[in-house]
């Protein structure tokens, strides 16, 4: 095992009014629409609403068909806009994942993507 330090994966969700889209942007330097957040086995994800975002966040899910990477069902909700879930202890590979959130009474669904870091692999 190396000497990396593993930081928390913080994923913050804001709405952007101009495109109509969820965008996501982690602790790692991926924003978008559509990122993939490096993360680590056993360790937390942690994904919270923008502060002044009229948005709320419903559920965090593995998508149709994919891998569930996270212990449980998936990451619960520990306070108002904030999500954490666990990595499980014998994930690999990636997880693309459902997020439901609501804006102004509707609810829509966006989809980014995790990958789970094999200690030692070499990749960033």
């Amino acid at each position: 095992m190396g000497t990396e330090e593993i930081k928390i994966p913080i994923i913050t969700v804001r709405y952007d009014n101009l495109s109509g889209d969820l965008i996501f942007e982690d602790n790692q330097g991926h924003e978008g629409k559509f990122i993939t957040t490096l993360v680590w086995r056993n360790q937390p994800v942690i994904w919270k609403v923008a502060k002044g975002e009229e948005i709320t966040i419903d559920r965090i899910y593995p998508k149709q068909g994919s891998q569930n990477v996270l212990e449980g069902n998936g990451p619960i909700m520990e306070d108002e806009g904030v999500w954490r879930g666990v990595v499980k202890p014998d994930a690999s590979g990636k997880e693309l994942y459902n997020v439901d959130y609501t804006l102004n009474g509707v609810t829509f669904t966006a989809d980014p993507e995790m990958n789970v870091k094999d200690e030692g692999d070499g990749e960033d």
